[in-house]
């Protein structure tokens, strides 16, 4: 996966399965946001900041990106050597705390992220320093754009707004990533960005088309279904973790066939078809 290197590109809109899991080559299963995580990490990212509205902040899921956001210091003092001391203030005497909480599925590890509330008014102050920031190369994740652009307070997008706008024209290597649920298509993004003066950033979505003929921009990432290669992961998981016998000589054609069923569950968006995604796929073999 090679997404996120064209530096040109300042925004970059998700959508599809955001809720799977997914399963790489050392059989460890993670959600999107931790993929991310590792993905940008890996082509040169030095601060990945998550960003959640409705006065919940942002937070970060390595502790380098949240040291590199809001520079926590450590000192030789006795009182800062104490881990409370250090996770209960934030910069400008916000709160901080350590957030703890484990998915529903229980091979996940903890999800632990550290986080700094904030509200929407003071969010864009924050992503302002981030994007501008020519030294450390960031990349924010906005969970849900949907959320952000219908609930959000119409002052306070619109100042967003103007400074996003802005950021086009930056010469760095700074990014912003915005996750939709499953449910919501690029269109109704689209819709939803012209019905609330969005359309500088919701043009981007699309390449520059007629009006009939939209095609996905490079800016628009869709997750579907799994590949080969993480079916394959998925079946050495409970393979391994079950000790189960397998027939060797009939493994690729058992991965062939689910791949197979898994993508034709994705080819019509419209159709009311249950869509087999990882996720459902380690629930059956659970059973097995």
């Amino acid at each position: 996966m090679t997404y996120f290197s064209d530096y040109t590109r300042k925004f970059f809109f998700l959508f599809g399965e955001i809720a799977d899991e997914f399963c790489n080559a050392r059989l460890q299963n993670s959600n999107i946001n931790y993929m991310l995580l590792n993905h940008l990490k890996n082509i040169g990212y030095k601060r990945v900041i998550f960003y959640r509205g409705g006065g919940r902040g942002f937070y970060c899921l390595d502790e380098d990106s949240y040291n590199l956001a809001f520079k926590v210091k450590s000192t030789t003092s006795s009182k800062s050597k104490s881990k409370v001391n250090l996770l209960s203030r934030g910069p400008l005497k916000r709160a901080l705390k350590k957030e703890t909480t484990t998915t529903t599925q229980q091979e996940l590890s903890s999800d632990t992220r550290l986080t700094i509330k904030v509200d929407d008014s003071d969010m864009n102050r924050y992503v302002t320093n981030f994007m501008g920031d020519n030294e450390i190369q960031t990349a924010i994740i906005f969970e849900n754009f949907y959320d952000f652009l219908t609930n959000t307070d119409k002052n306070i997008k619109r100042d967003v707004g103007l400074d996003f706008n802005s950021y086009l024209h930056l010469s760095n290597k700074n990014i912003i990533i915005f996750l939709n649920p499953p449910s919501i298509s690029a269109q109704d993004i689209d819709q939803i960005g012209r019905l609330h003066n969005w359309t500088f950033l919701t043009n981007l979505i699309y390449q520059p088309s007629d009006e009939e003929t939209k095609k996905l921009s490079k800016n628009s990432i869709i997750l579907s279904g799994p590949q080969k290669d993480e079916i394959r992961n998925l079946l050495n998981y409970f393979r391994l973790t079950k000790s189960l016998p397998t027939k060797w000589e009939e493994l690729d054609e058992i991965i062939d066939i689910i791949a197979k069923y898994t993508k034709e569950s994705f080819v019509d968006e419209s159709s009311t078809q249950t869509q087999i995604n990882l996720k459902k796929l380690k629930e059956n073999l659970k059973n097995v």
